[in-house]
């Protein structure tokens, strides 16, 4: 039997089928992602500093070829099962493989439209991706997406300068618990230079960037009574945290200006 289907509407529907069953989220409970806890290594610091790294384009770097890499990996399984379908199935079955981003894109897209709703506030890819999730199995691509970042090199580098010189540092980000644990894997011995991280998790109720208030008061209780220089990408967030009392450099790339503008902060480097 061979049935002519609309491939506009076959999106379309998919589209629409997947946010009406994402109303359930309302009811959904928010997954138990607990950063471990760690000693207040930055009480003891020599210096009465502390300097506070954002991750996204501070501390890593967007990976274009490994990208690049995803992108033909991707176009392989998707042409390789349109062809799949198109021959066992029948040529009207191709819209409903191209329909399925806009299943997973509705899905989503309901899910988050539904906590901010419940919440007030945006969620997390955890908030929405977990429990009964549509095409569930997904979500570990998807934070593998999310974790296309490699250390930036110049950074690091300041960073070692940093520790030698007898000074805190920590990661102040709104880097979700997932993507953070698969990057804290992939590149661990960056990541255990830092002696604690604030960001977004079940521990501190999901509090971010977004909140700056919260967000900043969290980090200031573990600076311990120490000045905070935070370095960001985002000039909101650099304006947000000198309205709570914070030091703030935005950073835009350019390692020599931020190395004066830390040296004008009174940080000692070599």
């Amino acid at each position: 039997m061979n049935f002519k289907i609309s491939h506009k509407k076959t999106v379309l529907f998919s589209f629409l089928c997947a946010l009406v069953v994402s109303v359930h989220a309302l009811e959904q409970v928010v997954p138990q992602v607990v950063q471990s806890k760690k000693t207040n290594i930055v009480a003891t610091s020599k210096k009465d500093t502390v300097i506070a790294f954002d991750a996204h384009d501070v501390l890593l770097n967007f990976d274009k070829k490994a990208l690049m890499y995803k992108i033909v990996q991707y176009g392989a399984v998707a042409g390789a099962t349109t062809l799949a379908a198109a021959t066992i199935i029948g040529t009207s079955a191709v819209w409903l493989v191209a329909a399925m981003p806009a299943i997973v894109v509705g899905d989503v897209l309901g899910r988050v439209m539904c906590f901010k709703k419940k919440h007030k506030r945006r969620p997390v890819i955890e908030h929405v991706w977990d429990a009964d999730c549509l095409l569930k199995s997904l979500k570990p691509e998807y934070i593998r997406l999310e974790s296309l970042f490699k250390p930036n090199k110049a950074m690091f580098k300041l960073i070692d300068e940093l520790k030698e010189k007898g000074y805190a540092v920590v990661i102040a980000s709104n880097i979700a618990p997932d993507t953070l644990k698969l990057l804290q894997e992939r590149y661990p011995k960056h990541f255990e230079k830092f002696d604690d991280i604030e960001s977004p998790n079940e521990e501190n109720k999901w509090v971010d960037k977004r909140q700056p208030k919260k967000f900043f008061t969290n980090l200031k209780k573990k600076a311990s009574g120490k000045k905070i220089i935070l370095i960001d990408d985002k000039e909101e967030n650099c304006k947000n945290a000198e309205e709570e009392e914070l030091a703030a450099i935005c950073f835009k790339g350019n390692m020599q200006e931020l190395r004066k503008a830390l040296q004008e902060k009174g940080v000692e480097l070599a």
